[in-house]
């Protein structure tokens, strides 16, 4: 299934000398967050891209991205910020932006930018805050003023995220899921959703989190998710892919998961209706 649109990168096409001699020093996840930078500038060289956008693998777009990168915007580097809800704010230990979605252009800027990033990472990214940094991601604090032709997204359909959704409405319209800004009354498609702290194994499906969840959110764009990701779990299954068990076979596992239902707006401290919400959607 869109096979042809697909080109798989192998780890060993990645790695360089450079790479390799700062390995041992890094934890498995430190070295996927020093990979990211050069992962973008391996597939820009190799393949001749005019530009690359980095992609978290547990984002899940309900839109065209296209809709994120406006044609009258002439700009280099594409950031998008963590948007914070107010009390789970993180900025001074996880940094303003989020490496989620982040684009670079083959120019001067975004090469530059690029390399930066790439020799930083190189210097240090280890999974602790120190001197201001954090992994790769505290690195592009200052980029607006580091360098020129930054673009930092304000579309709102680009942000949400465990984080910040409790500042938003989602809703369906027609075929469409919307977002709106309970502040501003900006409403808008939302692109795409950060299912942060969702794990899939061959052994477990578990959903961990210290964020408070929309009902809505669960109802809406969970669902969705879920279903899409059994479909796929369910899929690799029958075709005997990384020996994946059927994901509704899977036992789930949920912690640490609040729900803020809309109609009460308060937050219930069990997690039942969390898993209540989430194993209907696999018919448990």
């Amino acid at each position: 299934m869109y096979a042809d649109r697909v080109t798989a990168i192998s780890l060993d096409m990645v790695e360089n000398q450079t790479l390799l001699e700062i390995k041992p020093s890094r934890t498995l996840g430190e070295y996927c967050w020093t990979l990211t930078p050069w992962i973008i500038k391996f597939c820009i060289e190799k393949y001749q891209l005019p530009s690359c956008t980095y992609v978290d693998a547990d984002l899940f777009f309900f839109s065209n991205p296209d809709l994120l990168f406006p044609e009258d915007i002439a700009k280099s580097v594409f950031l998008t910020p963590h948007n914070y809800h107010p009390k789970y704010d993180q900025t001074n230990t996880s940094g303003i932006f989020c490496v989620q979605f982040i684009k670079f252009k083959k120019d001067d800027i975004g090469l530059s930018a690029l390399n930066w990033w790439a020799d930083r990472c190189i210097e240090w990214c280890y999974n602790r805050i120190e001197d201001g940094k954090f992994g790769d991601q505290k690195y592009l604090d200052d980029w607006p003023s580091r360098f020129e032709g930054v673009y930092v997204q304000e579309n709102l359909g680009a942000t949400l995220a465990p984080w910040n959704s409790e500042k938003y409405e989602v809703f369906r319209s027609d075929k469409l899921i919307l977002v709106s800004d309970n502040e501003n009354q900006r409403k808008t498609n939302l692109i795409f959703y950060h299912f942060h702290e969702i794990k899939l194994s061959k052994s477990f499906l578990a959903y961990s989190s210290d964020y408070s969840i929309h009902a809505e959110i669960i109802d809406v764009v969970f669902e969705i998710y879920f279903k899409q990701l059994k479909f796929t779990a369910d899929l690799l299954y029958k075709l005997n892919i990384s020996n994946f068990e059927k994901l509704s076979s899977l036992p789930v596992l949920f912690y640490n998961a609040l729900l803020v239902e809309k109609e009460e707006k308060k937050r219930i401290i069990s997690d039942y209706s969390v898993k209540a919400r989430l194993r209907k959607l696999f018919k448990f």
